[in-house]
């Protein structure tokens, strides 16, 4: 299975409450729909450790999945955390297409 594939996979899996919980931080249906926000219900055979949490898939100008990371809601002590081997990608990639574009370190 593919990032992409991954990616629609927790996006269709995202639950009421986890839907609230990305509410609750400002985030639209809409938002969520647009950069294909997931939750972690029913983990992919590599992916086990992020049960629970927040998928974040990282597009690139064609939409297709270029890196994936999670925002664990509980249970642990780091609340963010990455794929093994799976190179860091800009996040919203598609906004670099304007005329202007404005970089945040986070």
């Amino acid at each position: 299975m593919d990032l992409s594939d991954v990616t629609i996979a927790y996006q269709k899996q995202l639950t009421p409450e986890g839907r609230a919980w990305l509410n609750n931080r400002g985030l639209t249906d809409a938002t969520i729909k647009r950069f294909k926000l997931g939750e972690v219900v029913n983990p992919a055979p590599d992916h086990k450790r992020f049960k629970g949490s927040i998928s974040i898939p990282y597009l690139d100008a064609t939409y297709a999945t270029r890196s994936l990371r999670f925002r664990y809601l509980r249970g642990s002590l780091q609340k963010y955390d990455s794929l093994a081997g799976v190179k860091a990608h800009l996040f919203n990639a598609l906004a670099t297409t304007g005329p202007h574009i404005y970089l945040c370190e986070g």
